[in-house]
């Protein structure tokens, strides 16, 4: 998919406010996936939440 492919290109995203709605198990699987991505292409990513740690990682 193209989007993806660009959001695994960005050099830095910002990916904000995770854990403040309620996620579609599709939104989980695509940002999931982004991450993972990025993961193991050792890519730096930054999350934001006003969630717990524990509650973000939940979602992802």
């Amino acid at each position: 998919n193209e989007l993806l492919s660009r959001l695994r290109a960005v050099d830095l995203p910002v990916i904000d406010e995770i854990g403040v709605q309620f996620g579609t198990n599709t939104e989980r699987m695509i940002l999931f996936e982004v991450l993972d991505s990025r993961y193991e292409d050792m890519m730096p990513t930054i999350v934001t939440s006003p969630s717990h740690l524990r509650e973000v990682g939940k979602d992802v």
